[in-house]
């Protein structure tokens, strides 16, 4: 916002981010608890809060508020100890990205999604490498670079709690959580809410918080007040968009103001609504009857129910043009009969000729030949034998064998 750059930046979205560290680590403990991952008194739970105590002297001793302290990192990992078990010979711990999952020790998550070494895969092609312009190194990409990491840490950073307040000023901001996660997890972010001052108050205390229907399911609840919006998302993990995308998609275009009015393609046409504000759907035209029947917040017809509609037109649309080609062929054999009838004609089709009219028989064909001339040279000038010398018809086109090739060779058959 700072900068001499001339972007129009109108909004940002954080999903399931690390924004405020004291608040984060300690919502560590207050989820696994609320989630039944460890009980309170357990062993677990006690190392946990002995770290904690030490962890939040060490994050008030500093200047500017860090973004994360090594002091603090303990703590997941001392509450998710007590989950590790064997399954088929093998050690697993909870994936912290998504508490349904488990991964493999100690990866605990770091294997997931499971479509990664796909990824992997398609951004080493050559092909797409050359299409991302990333060709000055001679290196495979990798999910985490160390190198590109280590330039990003910076201690005199502070956490990005402290500058959300004043972007409040400038532009909207949405904060975005999976409700599965635990490695940045929705109670962290609302008691960040519940603390941070923003726009003269605090918190969401003059705001109302709205279900969230998505296609007729519950999709989670919305928050929004002085241009900040909190969407906490059900049954979604670390990565909200590859757990329930069209849920994703219906957040992201309703945080940008997307007119659905407007929009009649796509996952834009699936229907949800915030509390009593439902979105407009409408319905694509697909002839001209759909023109102007006012039906704009009618569901859009699937691919199915489309193809069935033009069938059943096709259908009889081929009735009818079979029905009116019968009609013309009939009503035209009885008008050549009558006509024929009027003009006089008799049953074979020809017209007797008048006594007085002039009768000029044709010349026979042997009145053209030459005197003297063989049958064999009166053949040899007419039809085929005039564009063949030699007699014998002259075959213009052969298929020939189809299992013969040009070469006179079995032709291979393509297989279908």
């Amino acid at each position: 916002m700072n900068s001499n750059l001339q972007t129009p930046l109108k909004g940002v979205a954080i999903g399931n981010g690390w924004i405020d560290p004291p608040t984060q680590y300690k919502a560590y403990i207050d989820f696994a608890v609320a989630k039944n991952l460890v009980k309170k008194g357990s062993e677990e739970y006690n190392k946990a809060n002995e770290i904690w105590k030490k962890c939040e002297k060490h994050l008030n001793s500093q200047k500017i508020m860090p973004t994360g302290l090594n002091e603090c990192e303990y703590l997941m990992g001392t509450l998710t100890e007590g989950l590790q078990r064997k399954i088929d010979g093998k050690q697993v711990c909870m994936n912290v990205y998504d508490i349904r999952l488990v991964d493999e020790y100690p990866a605990c998550g770091m294997n997931w999604p499971p479509d990664l070494k796909d990824i992997k895969t398609y951004l080493g092609r050559k092909d797409v490498v050359n299409a991302l312009h990333a060709s000055a190194k001679d290196e495979a990409w990798v999910e985490c670079n160390g190198s590109v990491g280590s330039k990003l840490r910076n201690k005199n950073s502070a956490a990005a709690i402290t500058i959300i307040p004043a972007l409040l000023e400038k532009i909207d901001i949405m904060f975005f959580a999976g409700d599965q996660d635990y490695i940045c997890n929705y109670m962290g972010i609302e008691a960040m809410i519940d603390k941070m001052t923003w726009g003269g108050s605090k918190g969401f205390s003059d705001a109302q918080t709205s279900d969230w229907v998505v296609n007729g399911s519950p999709a989670g609840t919305w928050t929004k007040a002085r241009r900040l919006t909190y969407a906490k998302v059900y049954n979604s993990s670390h990565m909200v968009p590859y757990d329930v995308p069209h849920v994703a998609h219906d957040m992201m275009l309703r945080f940008m103001g997307v007119d659905f009015a407007a929009v009649a393609s796509g996952s834009a046409n699936i229907p949800s609504n915030v509390g009593n504000s439902t979105k407009p759907v409408v319905k694509p035209l697909t002839g001209i009857s759909d023109l102007g029947d006012g039906d704009a917040a009618a569901p859009a017809k699937s691919l199915e129910e489309e193809k069935a509609k033009w069938d059943a037109y096709y259908n009889a649309g081929s009735v009818a043009l079979v029905l009116v080609l019968l009609a013309l062929g009939v009503g035209l054999f009885f008008f050549c009969r009558n006509r024929r009838r009027h003009l006089g004609f008799g049953s074979n089709g020809m017209r007797p000729l008048p006594d007085d009219e002039e009768n000029i028989p044709l010349a026979q064909n042997d009145t053209l030949r030459e005197k003297n001339e063989t049958d064999d040279e009166w053949r040899a000038r007419k039809g085929k034998g005039r564009a063949n010398p030699d007699g014998h018809e002259k075959i213009v086109f052969d298929v020939g064998d189809e299992d013969d090739d040009e070469d006179g060779q079995p032709a291979r058959r393509a297989a279908s």
